[in-house]
């Protein structure tokens, strides 16, 4: 009995405490005071069969990393403004691209997708532009969100923005977490998807899993442990991620870079690497000619505006933009559109938030410039122009 009295009352404030902070993150959440006084982030991304993670549908909550935003999911379960799966009369277009595309740093309607929207609806009345962007979705990742929710959205033309850097690095044949490519006994590389028979995958789709997301939808605090649970218990308030593969304004020389991309798009080395862009390229080929759908490839990190290594970079996109075209596909090259706009100024400007400008996501203005361009290069696909 004298042990009973005193965990009783433990328990009785540990759940007097629980109750008095989620009302005040509650209360914080729900005024302007979210903006300047700490709020768990948002936790919006949830097991998928396809790309091993995406967006849930109908989530909402601050997010805190880089730049604070209110964001909210539609009910496609994508970082876009709500709409219906089945399409209208309109042509529409759909983007699949990393974390830059998804743009959670910035509201929705300062998006690069929702920008070029309203560039193309202006000219063209109920043009839609979809945002399928996605955090670090390698081209392997790409071609499976293209395959699912991609063509259920039936588009009039597929936009990837893929970054070269990604078929070089050990990600896009790692399937562990979302979908790699992976030999077969016959040498072919195709998609594989372990992720989905992994523990933590199966207990992220069990009714266990499911109600631990009802509790992160519905519960402040748990949003809290969940955030110190992934940056350690230690932690100070949430830290932004690290800075992805895809992350970082490319207006230098790389002159290592573009050797390794040169090697593996004219000579073929190395072998596996090789084979896995063979891949893609036969896969969305095969994508663009079975649903008759116009596939274009916005390549970027080629190299932006150096004289020095220009003639290698000639060579390097004419053979992209050779083998892309002999696939069925269309070339774009995002760097030369990059630096047809903003010519010799830095593109430093146009990434990061306050303190931090010159670094990390696309802000309002790079989301625009961003924008501005996706919708020159929607315009032109037969699919769009009429």
């Amino acid at each position: 009995m004298k042990l009973a009295r005193p965990a009783f009352r433990f328990l009785l404030g540990l759940v007097t405490a629980t109750i008095a902070a989620e009302l005040a993150l509650r209360l914080v959440s729900a005024t302007p005071l979210w903006q300047v006084l700490p709020v768990p982030t948002i936790m919006f991304y949830g097991p998928n069969p396809d790309t091993g993670f995406s967006h849930r549908p109908n989530v909402s909550g601050v997010w805190t990393a880089e730049h604070r935003t209110n964001v909210r999911t539609s009910s496609l379960g994508l970082r876009d403004r709500e709409r219906p799966l089945e399409r209208g009369a309109a042509a529409r277009a759909i983007v699949i691209g990393d974390s830059l595309i998804e743009a959670v740093q910035v509201e929705q309607q300062d998006t690069a997708t929702a920008v070029a929207e309203r560039i193309l609806s202006a000219k063209q009345s109920g043009v839609e532009v979809v945002n399928l962007g996605l955090q670090g979705v390698t081209p392997a990742v790409q071609v499976a969100r293209l395959k699912s929710i991609g063509l259920a959205l039936r588009p009039d033309v597929a936009v990837l923005l893929v970054t070269l850097d990604w078929f070089l690095s050990d990600a896009i044949r790692d399937d562990s977490l979302t979908p790699g490519y992976k030999p077969t006994p016959d040498g072919r590389y195709e998609l594989s998807y372990a992720f989905r028979d992994g523990r933590g995958y199966k207990f992220r789709t069990s009714q266990a899993g499911a109600f631990v997301y009802w509790l992160l939808d519905h519960s402040m605090v748990t949003r809290v442990v969940n955030a110190r649970r992934n940056v350690g218990w230690l932690a100070e308030w949430p830290k932004p991620r690290p800075s992805e593969l895809t992350l970082g304004p490319q207006d230098e020389c790389h002159a290592e870079r573009m050797e390794r991309q040169r090697a593996l798009w004219i000579d073929g080395h190395p072998a596996e690497a090789a084979g896995i862009l063979d891949a893609v390229i036969r896969d969305l080929s095969a994508i663009s000619r079975d649903n008759r759908l116009p596939i274009i490839l916005v390549m970027r990190n080629i190299g932006l505006g150096c004289d020095r290594i220009a003639d290698k970079r000639k060579a390097l996109t004419e053979t992209i933009e050779r083998r892309l075209v002999e696939a069925g596909l269309t070339f774009a090259d995002f760097d030369a559109l990059l630096f047809k706009q903003i010519g010799r100024r830095s593109v430093l400007q146009f990434h990061g938030f306050g303190k931090n400008l010159g670094s990390g996501h696309l802000n309002i203005e790079g989301n625009r410039l961003y924008g501005e361009i996706l919708a020159e290069i929607i315009a032109r696909s037969p699919g769009i122009a009429r």
